[in-house]
């Protein structure tokens, strides 16, 4: 091969890695907006919106939002699964920067982990990764609803 030749193929590579490269970075920033509009749609619309309480159509999972004092239009969500017949509490949390939400013990303890996305007015749990077992009945989505308060709860509340 000639010279020339070798400098138009050397040429030809970098540019060709200079243009992959560029739409890799396009498409990372398309992605990280999406993922932003989403939280914000979460955070917006979402059991961290207001004060209410959400359940699954099982009635196995409950979320109930609380104003948080420190955070202005922000609310805590603590969650209420039942095992086995018993209530646990755990804090419901959506991840920084992300849709994925979890639901952690008191002690830090992740029971499950999943991808969050508003549906029709309803928070749509997907991806769902359970950590530990018998949290919640096996399936591939959990769909909650803002219901009307029940009265008893079937579990006494935590402060």
């Amino acid at each position: 091969m000639n010279k020339r030749k070798i400098v138009t193929l050397a040429v030809f590579v970098m540019v060709l890695i200079v243009l992959i490269f560029a739409v890799s970075q396009i498409i990372l920033v398309l992605a990280s907006h999406e993922r932003s509009e989403s939280q914000q749609t979460l955070i917006h619309d979402g059991p961290w919106s207001m004060e209410a309480i959400w359940r699954d159509e099982n009635s196995s999972l409950y979320l109930i939002s609380a104003k948080n004092d420190s955070i202005p239009d922000y609310y805590d969500v603590m969650a209420y699964i039942e095992v086995d017949n018993e209530w646990y509490t755990a804090q419901f949390n959506l991840r920084q920067n992300s849709t994925v939400v979890s639901l952690d013990s008191i002690d830090g303890d992740t029971y499950l982990t999943a991808t969050a996305e508003m549906k029709n007015g309803s928070l749509l749990l997907k991806d769902i990764n359970r950590l530990s077992d018998n949290i919640l009945p096996e399936s591939d989505e959990i769909l909650l609803s803002v219901t009307l308060v029940e009265d008893p709860l079937p579990f006494e509340i935590q402060n």
